[in-house]
């Protein structure tokens, strides 16, 4: 005769071990700020902007020169300058000579919270161009930094009236590009737009960013003008990401 032998699981534990799968992060934009133009002449520029309090915060910062003679060198990205002064990392870059120009995105884990300075300074200054500096701050990025954190970098540059991007991510992951140029005001065309600005001084500069997908792709527009430009690109990633772990749940029937 056989005998079984069934095990009880209390209802609070049932309950527990049925509940939905803890959400994941998911990088989402803290804020972001138009671009400010440097002089002619100078070898830096400056912006006030506030980063919020979320959890797991990074900064971007998108530094643009076009028409500028000779290109700058030396070149370093801080913020809270003259505070915590956190030093900002390039994580990628994109030149030509032809139609002087460089385009330039910086990252930065864990920046201080509140309304700070962020500040570009470089060794030689554009005799006949100047420079475009935004910023970008977003929640639910990997802490960890550098080319963790601000991955899959890509950069061109080339002469055309339009071009495109492509930037490898993933989903709960933001991609984020950036352009310059000299002849024509990059103009995001299929993503969301950070900034599109025509300087006084000849530096055009856009940049635009979107929802993480396995690819990204970006577009910008010239507006019918073909002359050089510059484009860079990375993927912010999230804090935490790929599936939920799967949960199982057992009762226990023993027969002998």
């Amino acid at each position: 005769m056989k005998k079984y032998l069934f095990i009880i699981i209390p209802l609070a534990v049932l309950s527990f071990a049925l509940q939905a799968a803890p959400a994941y992060a998911a990088v989402a934009i803290d804020a972001t700020s138009s671009p400010t133009e440097s002089a002619l002449n100078t070898t830096s520029v400056s912006l006030t902007y506030t980063v919020g309090s979320g959890s797991n915060r990074a900064l971007v910062a998108h530094l643009s020169w076009a028409g500028c003679t000779p290109l700058p060198t030396g070149i370093s990205v801080t913020w809270d300058s003259g505070g915590t002064n956190q030093a900002m990392t390039l994580m990628a870059s994109s030149s030509n000579t032809s139609d002087p120009g460089l385009t330039q995105l910086w990252g930065l884990v864990a920046p201080t919270s509140g309304n700070k300075t962020l500040k570009a300074s470089w060794t030689n200054g554009c005799t006949t161009g100047s420079a475009n500096l935004a910023a970008l701050s977003v929640t639910g990025a990997n802490q960890t930094g550098g080319t963790t954190t601000f991955a899959q970098a890509t950069s061109s540059t080339n002469t055309n009236s339009s071009w495109t991007q492509t930037v490898v991510s993933a989903s709960g992951d933001l991609a984020v590009t950036g352009s310059g140029s000299v002849n024509t005001v990059p103009t995001p065309t299929n993503q969301t737009t950070w900034y599109s600005v025509q300087g006084a001084n000849a530096e055009n500069s856009g940049a635009s960013y979107a929802a993480g997908a396995s690819t990204v792709s970006f577009s910008y527009s010239g507006g019918g003008w073909s002359g050089y430009y510059e484009i860079v690109g990375f993927d912010i990633v999230a804090a935490a990401g790929g599936s939920a772990p799967t949960h199982y749940t057992s009762i226990l029937t023993f027969n002998w």
